[in-house]
């Protein structure tokens, strides 16, 4: 007997997609080859550093592996009940299953089998940095050689090594989190993910003593992930630069700044709850809006809370109008990569409490600004032409970063243009490669030709093997 059901993969690759697409909805339109891979690959990084979680297993697997988590295939298959119960004889797919090798990712477009290529990235990042942080233990327990003695492993060192092991796979999984606040909204890359991946943990960890960056930039290297627009894998050239510089943007107006901080305070209740000593000055505008909440000290808790939470949607309600009005500026709109005389929608935004390594706090606002195009979605089988740009704000209302996706359009800066021809030239490749593939196009009426890449786009069609 093998109960799928009780698959812990499998619901936490599942659950995983509905959280990635509520952070970024337009992931699911196929607008480049890597859009759908990164859905699946996303998908199978949490489900697989969620058992580095559970210290027993982990422990066991140390023993049997004697400590080389690399070569345990357990811990890096994925779905195994599922994959013998559909008679494969083995697991769906392996954050290890192959070599690492430049030319692959040429050559495979199939959404699962690609993503593959990017969890294996992030899982030889993570197992190289967890060699080197092992390095210290080993040499102890064998008096300097490196060589362990036959038999099994002192409980003592197991426990070390798990430790180190499950730690590290939670710092890299929330450095996979993190990095979806330097993502574009739309027609995302492997590319982008690997700057997004080292500008968000330089932000919080600079020095990094365990070369986990370097590690993973050299994993990504491997397989011939590069994205697009910098002169080398050079950490500094990875780090997001402005698409357009953050010096055209001006600082968020008075009265939006002010209740974005509001928001802020109300975010840190979060910290607090940790325990943290949450000082009178941090907080001071949220209490100062709660007490605009609350009439009176009779008024009952429940009805309270109820109330400050009505306000809070008010708030985010009146912050989402000024964030509209303030991307729809023809001067920032031009400054975002969007076309001035087109409509500009705020598709989300979101205030970050970050906490580094040495205890340092990032107090951000996360925005995404998305233009839409639907004159051209018969071009692009049913997608429209988007363009889309996350700002992060610092907490004084300056532009630290725009990691944008321009619309093409007259009269915009010769930078921005060249991106712009270059998404709109990608995006119907990716179309008439993706036709050449597709059998019903030989007997598909005309509504299916105009609808087809809104029908491949979704995750029923991804995983029933449509793609």
């Amino acid at each position: 007997m093998v109960f799928t059901c009780l698959s812990h993969d499998v619901v936490a690759h599942e659950m995983t997609h509905a959280l990635v697409h509520r952070l970024r909805r337009y992931f699911l339109e196929p607008t480049n080859v890597d859009v759908l891979a990164f859905h699946e690959a996303f998908a199978d990084i949490v489900a697989l550093f969620q058992r580095f979680s559970y210290r027993d297993i982990l422990r066991a697997h140390i023993q049997a592996s004697r400590g080389r988590l690399h070569g345990e295939s357990m811990l890096v298959d994925l779905a195994q009940q599922v994959g013998y119960a559909s008679g494969t004889g083995q697991a769906l797919r392996s954050a290890l299953g192959q070599k690492a090798d430049p030319t692959l990712l040429a050559r495979v477009h199939e959404p699962h089998r690609r993503g593959a290529i990017l969890v294996s990235a992030v899982f030889d990042g993570f197992f190289r940095t967890y060699e080197r942080r092992i390095e210290d233990l080993i040499r102890i327990a064998t008096g300097g050689t490196g060589e362990l003695p036959r038999g099994h492993l002192h409980p003592d060192l197991v426990n070390r090594v798990a430790q180190e092991a499950s730690l590290l796979a939670d710092h890299v999984l929330r450095m996979c989190i993190r990095a979806f606040d330097y993502l574009p909204p739309v027609d995302v890359t492997f590319g982008d993910f690997l700057r997004a991946l080292v500008t968000a943990d330089l932000e919080l960890n600079p020095d990094d003593p365990y070369e986990l960056r370097f590690s993973i930039i050299e994993s990504f290297r491997a397989r011939g992930i590069y994205p697009q627009e910098v002169l080398s894998l050079a950490e500094e050239s990875l780090v997001w630069p402005s698409t357009v510089s953050t010096k055209e943007l001006p600082k968020l107006p008075k009265p939006l700044l002010m209740n974005m901080q509001t928001l802020f305070a109300l975010n840190a209740r979060a910290l607090d709850w940790t325990g943290r000593v949450v000082e009178r000055k941090e907080i001071a505008a949220y209490q100062t809006f709660q007490r605009s909440v609350v009439e009176s000290d009779e008024v009952e808790t429940e009805e309270a809370d109820e109330k400050a939470l009505d306000s809070e949607r008010g708030l985010r309600s009146r912050i989402y109008a000024e964030l509209t009005n303030y991307g729809s500026d023809k001067k920032n709109a031009a400054a975002l990569g969007f076309n001035p005389r087109a409509t500009i929608a705020v598709s989300g935004f979101h205030p970050v409490h970050r906490i580094g390594i040495d205890q340092r706090l990032l107090v951000e606002m996360i925005v995404q600004f998305v233009q839409t195009d639907d004159t051209r979605k018969e071009e692009f089988g049913g997608i429209p032409m988007r363009a889309g740009a996350t700002v992060i704000f610092g907490a004084d209302g300056t532009a630290r970063y725009v990691i944008a996706k321009p619309m093409p359009f007259k009269k915009q800066t010769a930078e921005c243009a060249k991106l712009a021809k270059a998404r709109e030239e990608r995006q119907t490749r990716f179309v008439e490669q993706t036709d050449l593939a597709d059998p019903r196009l030989a007997w598909g009426d005309d509504q299916y030709r105009r609808q087809r890449m809104e029908l491949r786009k979704s995750l029923a069609a991804l995983h029933s093997g449509i793609l």
